[in-house]
């Protein structure tokens, strides 16, 4: 069977209704030639006429589903086919055309030609495309103007805070600065002239207090896989998208050491990370009912278990905690690490920092130093006591 059959399907609103955004793609309609629906990238499904005019493929947008019924659709394009055949269709054009494109175009050709390509984290970006600005999915991209986009920024600022803000502007800007260098948009960057929110260093660890009742919410979790993304997350201080991409290849059991290949690593060297006995227990555990190739598989086009934001929030909430973020665990060994005494140079090296400015921070955070010297020092101010005249 060829591909186009495979997307041959007789269009009804059950099947159309069932389509999911993993099969982001366009399919062609057995009642009526020329019909195709495609899926975008925010879960959207729009109906066009693909066809040659005057020897040009061309593509005509007919309309959104489900505003637009399947028997609708079939009319107009009926009519649009007619309107060809008979020589009277309007000139084509460039499909691609310059001013047609929608924020959904847009992020669909960015997914497609850079996130996938060139990042790894190019999930995260689909994430936080259909839950920042998949609203703005079908608006063309001269008409979402910088006034709505700073509003926007503003109300996430306000409720998910000023990382996430800042961070839908990067996509934002990203997407439209790449297209139009690509020469495929005309439309100006909305974001270039948006006052970014003022980039503070976190310092938010789990300390000796919260870390017991963090332990302690994890194991409510229900899905296992949940429950040892988390853990060892916190146990390995790698960062989340190695752990979710760990793989058993990587992982030497007799050794005790996970190696990390440098086309993985952030920093593009090769890591080797010894296993702490909780992450040997985890790992032993999973390699005995092992069957791919990942040691936290999913369910999702990766193959591999996708960030269980949904966990983390749940563990946070029965814990009581509260402004803690999946790569504060990640912190939070690199501080206890500081706190009994590890040196700067060692705690970089097991968090794969290549510079001391990543590591300085845990210097800060170990204050059982300073407090010892603090409390030596006013001991002994206070222990002599003034003479008597």
């Amino acid at each position: 069977m060829t591909r186009r059959a495979e997307r041959l399907v007789r269009f009804n609103a059950d099947w159309l209704d069932s389509l999911s955004v993993e099969s982001r793609e366009e399919w062609h309609d057995e009642g009526q030639p020329g019909l195709v629906v495609r899926v975008g990238p925010s879960g959207s499904r729009v109906f066009y006429w693909v066809g040659r005019v005057a020897g040009q493929q061309t593509r005509m947008k007919i309309g959104p589903y489900p505003q637009l019924s399947v028997v609708a659709a079939r009319t107009e394009a009926k009519r649009i086919s007619g309107e060809v055949a008979s020589g009277n269709a309007p000139k084509p054009r460039a499909r691609a055309s310059r001013e047609e494109w929608n924020l959904d175009q847009l992020f669909d050709w960015y997914l497609t030609n850079h996130a996938k390509p060139h990042k790894r984290t190019w999930l995260t970006d689909e994430r936080r495309y259909k839950a920042r600005l998949a609203q703005w999915g079908h608006r063309k991209l001269t008409r979402i103007p910088t006034q709505e986009v700073t509003a926007l920024h503003i109300s996430i600022g306000e409720t998910d805070g000023h990382y996430a803000a800042n961070k839908m502007l990067e996509l934002l800007g990203a997407m439209y600065r790449l297209a139009k260098r690509k020469g495929l948009i005309v439309a100006d960057d909305p974001t270039a002239t948006i006052t970014r929110f003022p980039k503070v260093e976190r310092e938010r660890f789990l300390d000796a207090d919260e870390l017991p009742r963090f332990l302690e919410a994890i194991q409510y979790l229900k899905r296992e896989s949940s429950r040892d993304f988390l853990l060892l997350c916190l146990f390995t201080g790698a960062r989340r998208s190695n752990v979710q991409q760990m793989r058993w290849d990587e992982i030497r059991l007799e050794s005790a050491t996970w190696t990390i290949p440098a086309e993985k690593s952030k920093n593009k060297r090769e890591m080797r990370i010894p296993l702490s006995p909780p992450a040997m227990e985890i790992l032993t555990r999973r390699n005995e009912a092992a069957s791919s190739q990942w040691v936290l598989p999913g369910q999702g086009s990766t193959g591999h278990l996708v960030e269980p934001r949904d966990a983390m929030k749940k563990t946070l909430e029965r814990a009581g905690l509260k402004n803690v973020r999946l790569h504060d665990l990640r912190r939070t060994l690199g501080s206890w690490m500081a706190a009994a005494g590890t040196s700067l140079h060692i705690i970089g090296k097991t968090l794969g920092h290549t510079s001391q400015k990543s590591t300085a921070i845990y210097s800060r955070l170990n204050l059982e130093p300073v407090r010892a010297a603090l409390d030596a020092t006013s001991a002994a101010m206070t222990a002599k006591k003034p003479k008597k005249n």
